[in-house]
């Protein structure tokens, strides 16, 4: 009587063991290299290619090799995304004769037992080309029988990839690959390849490591960051180009104690990944710096202790006025001293905690970069009559050659650029960009950049500033303010609220679908997410200028007088005043360049606060509204008889412009 209830209850087991191992998609085996395909010299390499949807479709047949004759297995495919046509190829980028080329129509995925150098546990499925032991001996051939013979040929082994003569381990055994060697004396020989876990160590938390280790610490396989399932999440790599958030290996995006992954088990999210810990967790001495900062500026261990407009910084070791995390003692290798801006989490640039209490973070961005020309070129103006022959961004990106990017050009130019002055692929400024030379790159996250060149030293000429803008004049309005204000009653879809863990952050507007304009200065410690924005009607327009003693107004998230935050959408009117009026009513002198606007509220003790950051300073005309400004940190909150400076927009309207046409939005 027990038999059917055990038959069913096996049955059972064994389908939901079926159902669990069908969700595993199978681009979990493979490498990706993006807009790649494989070029072979011998044409006796099969290839064979068909229209499918998807390159999980790709790798299903790829790794079962199913409709696929070859006379070798499937170790790679190439999928063409313009066509949805998989190429599957019997060879990979380690095969003689055979290299790689860049092809934006292209995405390359290689099986990683294949060509990757290290093993996880015994190696039992490593198929690289390692043909030599330990000690360096070559290897014997595993289809021959001299000088040694032995039963491990490759008919009696299938699966095992027992080809030519390269390290296997086809039944499991302790020590890892291994092979028969040509020396007599010495009949086998472990071949010594590497744990995954050890083939780069991880320094401090391990934000930059790179390695190849992809199994958690308690040996489950990682999800790939550029898929959802089984856990969906934020790090897709697009999002985090500097992350190295490649295929489904371990990393460290987001400051965790080490380095770890999503896991393909359905019920446990995500796990740490047991990896070396290096023998000095110290950064890269090549990325050390004391006057400038190298990319992001991770590396920065200079002694300037002020934001970018002169409020000094507070000891990373003190919790006043601002309370936070960021402890030296669990930031070893960030070298959180005293109080000079560092960036111990992966952010734009060198930031730190300020001394004034109502304003919790700020940018160094005085600091300047460590991007010289080798040349030492520079341009005057905003360059747009540079000749020279500088093809390096700031980033250290190639630049493209402009013959390649017409197209693309004349959508950032609305025009037929000048083709003469486009020469090879050296900076150019065609479009009169008032931020000086750039040029197009090969590089699908950085499609364009500005030029790792300077303005000269002493150079009298007046910047072309806001060509191609409409000098607008904008109507009063008269709201009551954000600081002790009402709610207001105004159509205003566009706003957006910035939130990082569900917690309003910042402000910022919609000035496109999907484009919101906000403040860099809001994302120093991590990205945000969207919401309270309902829909995309009646957006405002941007990159007016105005006159001075223009009335306008500011929007912002519910500050009550005393910084507490309850939600509500407010506004204040404020008055567009001078320069000289502007620094006239600051203690320290400050001065308001051309992508600055100073604003004076007009009702007492009203005006911005610290979560307003990144809001608009909007003006009305014709019952249209124009984003004239970018609310940002370092004046105080509604400090009376204190104007409040913002970012131009119409200094960036062309750079906005050209960043719109040029990346499409992540689906979310």
């Amino acid at each position: 009587m027990w038999a059917p209830k055990l038959l069913l209850l096996l049955l059972f087991v064994a389908t939901f063991t079926e159902s669990k191992r069908k969700r595993r998609n199978a681009l979990h085996d493979y490498k990706k290299t993006p807009e790649s395909t494989l070029i072979r010299a011998n044409k006796e390499m099969e290839i064979k290619t068909k229209r499918l949807n998807g390159t999980e479709h790709c790798a299903k047949r790829c790794s079962r090799n199913k409709g696929l004759p070859f006379s070798h297995l499937c170790r790679a495919f190439g999928f063409d995304k313009s066509t949805n046509r998989c190429h599957w190829l019997s060879f990979n980028s380690l095969s003689p004769g055979v290299r790689i080329k860049h092809d934006y129509a292209f995405d390359l995925y290689e099986k990683k037992d294949y060509i990757r150098n290290c093993i996880h546990n015994k190696g039992t499925s490593y198929k690289g080309t390692k043909n030599v032991t330990k000690t360096g001996l070559p290897c014997q051939s595993w289809n021959s029988m001299i000088p040694h013979e032995h039963s491990f040929l490759p008919s009696s082994y299938r699966g095992k990839d027992l080809r030519e003569n390269y390290c296997r381990n086809p039944r499991g055994e302790e020590g890892g690959p291994w092979c028969f060697t040509k020396s007599p004396e010495v009949r086998h020989e472990s071949c010594d390849i590497p744990l995954c876990a050890e083939v780069e160590c991880v320094a401090c938390k391990g934000e930059s490591y790179r390695g190849p280790m992809d199994l958690t610490e308690s040996g489950k396989e990682c999800q790939r960051w550029d898929l959802q399932r089984p856990h969906r999440h934020r790090y897709r790599p697009e999002r985090y180009p500097n992350k190295g958030l490649d295929d489904n290996y371990c990393r460290n995006p987001d400051g965790k104690s080490r380095p770890w992954c999503y896991t393909l088990d359905p019920d446990i999210p995500w796990e740490f990944c047991a990896i070396k810990p290096c023998a000095q967790s110290i950064m890269n001495d090549t990325d050390i710096t004391t006057e400038c900062i190298k990319a992001q500026g991770e590396g920065y261990r200079g002694t300037t202790n002020t934001i970018y407009n002169g409020i000094q910084c507070q000891r990373w070791d003190s919790q006043y006025p601002h309370q936070h995390d960021f402890a030296p003692e669990n930031y070893k290798c960030k070298d959180l001293r005293e109080n000079y801006c560092r960036n111990p989490d992966g952010a734009e640039s060198p930031w730190c905690f300020t001394i004034d209490p109502l304003i919790r973070t700020g940018y160094c961005s005085q600091i300047p970069k460590c991007t010289a020309s080798p040349k030492q070129e520079c341009y005057h103006g905003i360059g747009n009559s540079y000749r020279g022959s500088v093809s390096k961004t700031r980033f250290d990106l190639t630049c493209a050659m402009w013959s390649k990017n017409m197209e693309d050009l004349k959508r950032h130019t609305f025009q037929a650029p000048d083709e003469t002055i486009l020469e090879k692929n050296y900076c150019r400024n065609p479009d009169n960009d008032v931020h000086g030379p750039w040029c197009y790159t090969d590089n699908p996250l950085i499609p364009w950049d500005y030029c790792s060149i300077s303005h000269c030293e002493g150079d009298t000429t007046p910047p072309v500033a806001n060509l191609d803008h409409v000098v607008s004049t904008c109507a009063s309005t008269k709201q009551p303010r954000v600081v002790n204000g009402i709610r207001t009653q105004a159509n205003t879809d566009w706003m957006v609220s910035l939130r990082y863990r569900n917690q309003h952050k910042c402000g910022g507007s919609l000035v496109k679908e999907s484009w919101v304009l906000t403040a860099s200065q809001c994302f120093p410690s991590g990205p945000a997410v969207l919401s309270n924005f309902v829909n995309y009607i009646k957006l405002p327009y941007y990159g007016c200028t105005i006159p001075e003693k223009t009335a306008c107004t500011i929007y912002g998230w519910g500050h009550t007088g005393t910084n507490d935050y309850d939600g509500l959408l407010r506004e204040a009117n404020l008055q567009i005043v001078g320069t000289e009026k502007c620094n006239e009513d600051l203690k320290g002198k400050i001065t308001v360049n051309e992508s600055e606007i100073c604003a004076k509220s007009i009702n007492a003790n009203s005006g911005p606060c610290e979560r307003d950051y990144g809001g608009p300073l909007v003006c009305e005309e014709n019952k249209t509204k124009l984003v004239l400004g970018v609310i940002i940190p370092g004046r105080g909150c509604a400090i009376h008889n204190r104007p409040g400076i913002f970012v131009r927009v119409a200094y960036y309207a062309k750079w906005i412009h050209k960043i719109i046409l040029t990346y499409k939005v992540p689906e979310f």
